[in-house]
């Protein structure tokens, strides 16, 4: 190998290093969040669950009371900004309401360097009718 490909792969390797670290010490944070606060029967909307690590072993809640119209669908995003790494991973879908009621979905769960991370619970309320 040449000096200038030795010199791109060290740095290469010194900035997969970086990330890994990085993603070592940063505070995990795993968020669920809906689209909508006022709900109303018959009416859609997605429910994403985002964590600021690479996660495995993704389980949502039960959708009791919904109707899974599409979901699971996974994203990723990886950023390097001045040398800072920051990464995300994200579960979505698009839930129908089905019936009158107040409602709760429960934490998903997400193992992020082997512990196990729940989300924070959605509660909605849906009546029949919107209000005027």
């Amino acid at each position: 190998m040449t000096g200038r490909k030795i010199i791109v792969h060290t740095l290469s390797l010194l900035g997969l290093l970086a990330f890994f670290l990085t993603t070592e010490a940063q505070n995990i944070e795993f968020r669920a969040n809906a689209s909508k606060t006022h709900l109303t029967v018959g009416e859609r909307f997605k429910v994403e669950f985002s964590a600021n690590a690479n996660g495995r072993d993704f389980s949502p809640p039960s959708f009791s009371g919904f109707r899974v119209l599409s979901g699971p669908n996974p994203s990723t995003r990886m950023e390097m900004i001045n040398g800072a790494t920051s990464f995300n991973i994200s579960y979505s879908y698009i839930l129908l309401t089905q019936s009158e009621g107040e409602f709760e979905l429960g934490p998903a769960s997400l193992t992020v360097n082997g512990s196990v991370y729940h989300s924070n619970p959605i509660r909605r309320q849906m009546p029949r009718h919107p209000k005027k």
